[in-house]
Order: structure tokens, then C-alpha cells, then sequence
């Protein structure tokens, strides 16, 4: 393996990092982290190195699922990456996504909560804030069509 394959995701042992710029931004202690990379690092990886990285990606952000709103900044943060890995790599995230999908479904409403939280308090960069307000929109519509069926 590549020294830029290696090992992209670590375990933090410090305290919650606040840093937006770093693979740490929104860390808790102890929580996975990806190193985000470039488009450009990402293709300079190995076919092997690349499906590691996405499953690595995908594996961080189910452990970032949020139970709260100073949670809900680092859960944005892999979920705009693994947005962008699908574009860069949209086979292994397809086939990597059914076995990370069904947990974080299952958290759709403390994931919901802690970007209400999240949003309340003004702790999300404009970025995450618009993808929180898009996902709360989303799940608001659903309710309100499931109402017009009652």
C-alpha cells in the first residue's frame, strides 16, 4: 500500500477539535475521522486503496451518527465528503451503501433532531447548514404526504 493510502481514518485521543479546515473538524474523543482528500489524491490511490477510503468514509459516518446538536457538525462533515466520493467513485459507494443505510435510517429522527439542535444554536458553517435545512425540509415533506393518506 501507498503511503497515501495508509491508514486514512484514526481514532482521536485528544479533546473535540473545532478546527473547519482539518480531517479532525467536529471530532469527539475517540470518534472515527476520515482525511478528506482531494479529487486529485483520490485518483493518484489504487483501485483497492479507493474501495478502502470509501468504506473507511462510510464507516465514519455511521459512527458519527449525532444524538445531539454539537454532534451534528462532524456527521455533516463525512456526509458532504461520501457525497463526494460518490461522484468520484460511484460504484463502491453503491455497493458499499445497503450495509451502512439501514443503521443510519434508523437514526433518522435523533439525526433530524441534533440538526434542529445544530441549526437552533448557530453552530454549522453555511455549508452544513444548508444540507441540514435541505434533510429537514425533506423529512417534513414526507409527513406531509403520509398525512394526505389519512
Amino acid at each position: 500500500m501507498t503511503r497515501r493510502g495508509r491508514n486514512r481514518i484514526r481514532r482521536l485521543a485528544g479533546p473535540r477539535h473545532q478546527s473547519p479546515a482539518g480531517p479532525a473538524a467536529g471530532a469527539q474523543l475517540g470518534l472515527r475521522v476520515v482525511e478528506r482528500l482531494s479529487r486529485a489524491e483520490f485518483g493518484g490511490l489504487s483501485a483497492d486503496e479507493q474501495s478502502r477510503h470509501v468504506q473507511d468514509a462510510l464507516d465514519a459516518l455511521r459512527d458519527s451518527i449525532p444524538h445531539g446538536g454539537a454532534e451534528a457538525a462532524a456527521f455533516l462533515d463525512v456526509r458532504l465528503y461520501v457525497q463526494d466520493l460518490a461522484g468520484w467513485a460511484p460504484g463502491d459507494v453503491q455497493r458499499l451503501w445497503p450495509a451502512y443505510r439501514t443503521e443510519i435510517e434508523r437514526n433518522a429522527d435523533d439525526i433530524h433532531a441534533a440538526f434542529q439542535d445544530a441549526l437552533d444554536s448557530g453552530s454549522l458553517s453555511p455549508a452544513q447548514a444548508l444540507y441540514a435545512k435541505s434533510c429537514l425540509q425533506a423529512a417534513r415533506q414526507l409527513v406531509d404526504l403520509a398525512d394526505e393518506y389519512i
